[in-house]
């Protein structure tokens, strides 16, 4: 057989032809790529929800068709959905999350959807996502076409896809992230239910990720609520000392950071939170790439002190909240609490982009001052000023004229 393209395409169709009537072809005959590789033809999709229904329909036919000519056949795998490095594997645990961990291995080595859906709760950096990724990876490279996504990115496309019911009921696993984040996308708590259901229904794995509990999501409506509880539900705790230890030896080996035992002790104790404790650990890799490979003691304690220092005081966040409700004419008090008016909302959601942008606090930091929020509230409120900003002009010229204020409040002139 030719390893020209073309003339490669053309010799599968026509072994195709010999076995069923062009009209089979039509419809994804056209969408295949096709490869020669030592006497086996490989064959790739471009599109990966594709995969399950050709390795069951399509794959034993051409097998039939190519072996008069002496080929095999391989599907090649879809892309994974996350990088590499999201494997089960991978995922540091020990006694404490060995059953999460183990629920985990079977949702993703299961094919049958015998804990349907499973829902991750934990608190921030207990590797919720991680989790969630590892699934997604490992389901992908079993042959099955995976929607995995956030609430807000999945609330944006049912925002611009008129197709996105259908679109998403094509997918053989679904996997959600940031479940708490349904709060503010009420509309798409319906929609969830119906996929759901369809899903259930059809054997269809799901996975859920949720910020904290379930229970503590009391915005969520009863019957989605209900669907949630049908399934296995287990919740990640914190990463301890053990486990942040080994995370630092193994982030430093895999990119070539120079730390000594004390010091791996040293950032496993500070950093409880394993976001901010790789954030540090990349850090530390760009000063010894960019300044120096050696980091002396007084470098290093400079390097953690300064992640740590607070960037501005109490008093500088609460000018901003004071001068934001002072400038939208919304009550104070309101914005600290729970208030769901649009105005309300708006506010607070100015308030935290601007201590974000202003202060450069982290999320945590503001999800703390505004009552404890978690930080994907945080996270949340200033991805929607951004895309305010961006498609509203008197938005925009009101967020800069209190942007504008704040320098002046922080810069007095003589």
């Amino acid at each position: 057989m030719a390893a020209d393209p073309s003339t490669l395409r053309h010799t599968v169709r026509q072994a195709l032809l010999a076995l069923v009537d062009p009209t089979a072809l039509e419809g994804w005959f056209d969408s295949l790529d096709f490869q020669r590789e030592d006497g086996v033809l490989l064959v790739r999709l471009s599109q990966p929800q594709m995969h399950g229904w050709f390795r069951e329909n399509v794959e034993p036919l051409l097998a039939r068709a190519l072996t008069p000519l002496g080929l095999a056949v391989r599907v090649a795998p879809p892309p994974l959905p996350f990088d590499p490095t999201y494997c089960l594997d991978a995922f540091l645990a020990n006694t404490k999350n060995a059953f999460p961990l183990a629920s985990a291995k079977q949702v993703a080595e299961d094919d049958t959807a015998r804990f349907n859906p499973l829902t991750v709760c934990g608190e921030t950096g207990s590797g919720k996502t991680f989790l969630l990724r590892a699934i997604a990876n490992a389901k992908a490279q079993q042959g099955k076409a995976v929607l995995a996504t956030t609430v807000a990115d999945l609330a944006t496309c049912y925002a611009q896809r008129p197709d996105a019911q259908a679109w998403a009921l094509g997918h053989e696993v679904f996997l959600l992230d940031d479940l708490q984040d349904l709060e503010f996308y009420e509309a798409l708590q319906g929609e969830l239910t119906l996929l759901f259901d369809r899903f259930h229904c059809t054997r269809r794995q799901m996975v859920f990720a949720c910020s904290g509990s379930l229970a503590a999501c009391s915005f969520l409506q009863p019957k989605l609520r209900s669907r949630l509880e049908w399934g296995l539900m287990i919740t990640l705790k914190a990463p301890d000392l053990d486990v942040r230890l080994q995370f630092v030896a193994q982030w430093r080996k895999r990119h070539g950071l120079a730390l000594s035992r004390e010091r791996e002790v040293l950032l496993a104790h500070r950093f409880t939170d394993m976001r901010l404790l790789e954030g540090m650990l990349l850090k530390l890799l760009a000063y010894s790439d960019l300044v120096s490979p050696t980091i002396t003691d007084e470098e290093f304690a400079n390097i953690l002190h300064y992640s740590n220092a607070p960037m501005a005081s109490p008093a500088q966040a609460k000018d901003i909240i004071a001068l934001v409700c002072q400038t939208l004419g919304v009550p104070l008090e309101e914005v600290m609490a729970q208030g769901r008016r649009r105005d309300i909302v708006w506010a607070r959601q100015v308030a935290m982009y601007l201590c974000r942008n202003q202060l450069r606090l982290s999320y945590p930091q503001i999800g703390q001052l505004f009552g404890g929020r978690d930080h994907t509230t945080a996270l949340y409120a200033c991805r929607k000023v951004e895309s305010e900003l961006a498609r509203n002009a008197l938005r925009k010229a009101q967020v800069q004229d209190i942007a504008l204020r704040l320098r002046t409040l922080s810069n007095p002139q003589p």
